[in-house]
């Protein structure tokens, strides 16, 4: 693994569109790689076979770091959230079956259930699938997408799928998309919902942004790049928007810490975070969230 300081230059092949990439910097050890002629930003560090299982353990639900400190705390906002997202979906098709990826405690799946979605989750993580399923009573299949096969499960068709703060941990993004594309119904939908590397704060924070987070996170995207990798996968931008999220101080607290952690800025800050009631529940209005909706294209 390259050093912070290592004057090396690394090269890698890009995800989305194959072309030659060259490391910008180093974060907490692993080389982020910008692509030479799509707007990709990537982090090669999620291939080895047990990524997904050390990576999103328990501790990242209830660890903080990276994570969050008390994933299940989040409930009544994301239920609220995934009710949101519903009714932008309910615009343009009547509620059926939706496919919610990375669907964690099933939270959102609840809030697209009130307003009328048959839903199935998809979650790498056994402990919030085995929640979703024993507490909320909604459908979830523990494992990767990734790794899911059609034949396997009586998944497809599905009229919708999300991908709600997902898409950035995924290993293969563009090979995701193609497989939801095959999930779809003919006319289906997809709802993504991820951060803009573009946006005022990313640019503020620069290389300091928390969303700057491997080996956790492994894509950064624009809403340019994003909309052009939708295209070539068979779906055409119908709708986009910022959301308002809502988000516990305590979670926003260990995202800062963590980010800062090698810096003095975060030795000098660590004092006055610590006084922050984490309990607390605030909208994030930074404006370096965005959401998007793609129609199936046949």
């Amino acid at each position: 693994m390259k050093k912070e300081n290592s004057k090396v230059q690394l090269t890698s092949t890009c995800p989305c569109c194959g072309s030659k990439a060259i490391d910008s910097w180093i974060k907490a050890g692993y080389p982020l790689f910008a692509c030479s002629n799509c707007e990709h930003l990537f982090c090669d560090a999620g291939q080895d076979n047990d990524h997904i299982e050390t990576v999103y353990s328990d501790d990242y639900f209830e660890g903080g770091g990276g994570g969050y400190s008390d994933y299940l705390q989040h409930q009544n906002a994301l239920v609220r959230q995934g009710a949101k997202y519903a009714g932008v979906l309910n615009r343009h098709v009547k509620p059926g079956r939706i496919l919610n990826i990375g669907s964690a405690a099933g939270f959102i799946q609840k809030g697209f259930e009130q307003k009328g979605w048959a839903t199935v989750g998809v979650e790498p993580n056994r402990s919030m699938a085995e929640f979703a399923k024993n507490k909320l009573g909604v459908e979830v299949i523990h494992g990767a997408f990734e790794d899911l096969k059609n034949n396997d499960t009586d998944l497809a068709p599905f009229d919708a799928a999300t991908l709600i703060q997902v898409l950035s941990h995924l290993r293969e993004p563009v090979q995701c998309l193609q497989q939801i594309h095959g999930l779809l119904r003919p006319h289906g939908f997809l709802l993504i919902e991820t951060w803009n590397r573009k946006s005022i704060t990313a640019r503020v924070f620069g290389k300091k942004w928390h969303q700057y987070n491997p080996p956790s996170v492994l894509h950064w995207y624009t809403k340019k790049h994003l909309e052009s990798m939708l295209e070539n996968s068979g779906f055409k931008v119908i709708e986009g928007g910022r959301p308002t999220k809502w988000i516990s101080l305590g979670n926003g607290v260990s995202l800062i810490r963590h980010s800062l952690r090698d810096s003095t800025i975060g030795r000098i800050a660590a004092s006055p975070l610590a006084l922050i009631p984490k309990g607390l529940k605030v909208p994030y209005f930074m404006g370096d969230v965005f959401w998007m909706v793609g129609q199936k294209v046949d």
